[in-house]
């Protein structure tokens, strides 16, 4: 068997919180929370005073998974592409304490305002984005109109041998047909042609 050598020095172990990388090796944030996916928006405060319904336009929270598609000046997908392509993020949970001023409010073990419960509704779901290189790095296109936020609220039609199973019939949906929202997105993958998958966890009580 070959042996193979990573060419880069390692990082020795730590416990720092921080992050350390191997030297001649660099980094930056291209998607945060809150980071307006729409130049309409202004910056995200991260002091728990932006608008609840902003998040519609806002990266969402907890990322652990990703997917990369290349794309075409034609504006479709390019598998060959690593220069210009759209980046999927799933955001599977929240952070409350982060999200709202004094974390979460709770009367007699009761959730009771409104605000916060949407913008943690909000902040899950999957982002879209499209990024492009430049220079050593990435960067954000905040005004791409492929940018959007799939949400708890998104709208979805049902198609394909599902549609209209009486297993899909909802109060939301009589006729099978649509449905609406995704939570708790952990895990990612992509299909061979082109289209991202995501999966909602499944909870246990």
């Amino acid at each position: 068997t070959r042996a193979w050598q990573l060419n880069f020095s390692s990082v020795p172990k730590h416990t720092d919180d921080t992050l350390r990388i191997a030297p001649d090796y660099s980094w930056s944030v291209l998607l945060a929370t809150g980071d307006p996916l729409d130049p309409a928006l202004p910056a995200y405060a991260n002091d728990g005073t932006d608008d609840a319904g902003s998040f519609a336009r806002r990266a969402g929270d907890h990322n652990d998974g990703m997917q990369y598609f290349g794309m075409g000046r034609n504006g479709l997908w390019d598998a060959g592409n690593s220069d210009h392509g759209l980046l999927c993020v799933n955001h599977e949970a929240v952070t409350a304490a982060f999200l709202h001023k004094q974390g979460q409010t709770l009367i007699d073990g009761r959730r009771t305002v409104e605000d916060e419960v949407m913008k943690e509704m909000l902040a899950h779901g999957v982002s879209v984005v499209e990024v492009a290189r430049e220079g050593k790095g990435f960067r954000l296109k905040r005004d791409s109109r492929f940018n959007r936020r799939i949400t708890t609220f998104t709208d979805m039609e049902i198609t394909g041998p599902a549609a209209r199973s009486p297993l899909m019939v909802t109060k939301y949906s009589i006729t099978g047909t649509r449905t609406r929202g995704t939570v708790a997105n952990c895990a990612n993958g992509h299909t061979p042609w082109g289209t991202y998958l995501t999966c909602e966890e499944e909870r246990k009580s």
